[in-house]
């Protein structure tokens, strides 16, 4: 990997670390475009894709679990292009509830951009403790450090959880043939999936829809509703309906269809196709 040196190369974890440490993202953007520019296969052209190819650099040069909080104050002064005191950073010796507490407090402390340090430091401290990846992204990472902040313990540990199960997600390895395999079984089973959730449509995007997928790569289930549906009903039954047949990770994306145009990146779009 390029975040953490000595563990086997997985891109989309490298990518998707450096993608949320970016500070200023547009809203929309081409993530297909992104990841070529990360991946070296397009010259970056506006400042965020020259952002992210700074954070790949600065962990090409040094191992994320390796960091001195000199190394951390360089990652910080990169990402939001302000310098930062070394001396007020701490490193801890373990990971747990009450590290995530005192990083949450550290933060607060400094006049700094609180979201990118307390992504820093978390992102550091757990590739340290567990020398495995954690990918920050930027809502999750928001809701954890406000849970932490208020003491709300029982929900700081879901949220840390899902943070961990995210990535661990992504960090699956199977056989690239089984990409294949779990479009063939949303087409097997599309006739039953429409029957129980009618007038939807059923469809995927992302690498495997552009026959880019590796062995890291998860399907990207795409449900349009109609307009008068109530899409938080059905979250947890599709997943339940999907989940003993993709034999691959996979996400449900669930839209409604006045609002694909306003809630699909432009990169889903481009690379929906329909069942």
């Amino acid at each position: 990997m390029i975040v953490l040196h000595e563990l086997d190369y997985n891109p989309k974890i490298d990518y998707l670390i450096c993608r949320n440490l970016v500070k200023h993202q547009p809203h929309k953007y081409d993530e297909a475009s992104l990841r070529k520019t990360f991946i070296g296969d397009l010259s970056p052209t506006n400042n965020f894709e020259k952002d992210i190819l700074k954070i790949k650099q600065f962990f090409i040069q040094y191992d994320a679990s390796q960091l001195s909080t000199q190394d951390i104050a360089e990652l910080y002064s990169i990402i939001v292009e302000e310098k930062i005191d070394c001396k007020a950073i701490e490193l801890y010796s373990r990971f747990t509830e009450r590290e995530v507490v005192q990083m949450v407090y550290l933060v607060q402390q400094q006049e700094c951009d609180i979201e990118t340090l307390f992504k820093i430091l978390l992102l550091v401290n757990y590739c340290k403790y567990y020398n495995k990846p954690l990918i920050p992204y930027r809502g999750v990472c928001r809701e954890l450090y406000w849970n932490a902040r208020f003491n709300n313990s029982k929900r700081m540990n879901v949220v840390m959880n899902s943070l961990i199960h995210m990535t661990n997600k992504i960090n699956v390895k199977h056989d690239v043939s089984f990409n294949e395999l779990a479009v063939n079984s949303l087409q097997m089973h599309k006739d039953t999936f429409l029957n129980m959730f009618p007038d939807c449509r059923l469809g995927y995007c992302g690498s495997i829809a552009l026959g880019q997928g590796n062995e890291y790569s998860d399907l990207d289930i795409v449900i349009v509703f109609p307009d008068n549906k109530n899409i938080n009903l059905y979250k947890r039954s599709i997943n339940q309906f999907w989940q003993d047949k993709i034999l691959i990770p996979y996400d449900t994306i669930l839209v409604k269809e006045s609002e694909m145009n306003s809630r699909l990146t432009v990169s889903i779009l481009r690379t929906l196709k329909y069942i």
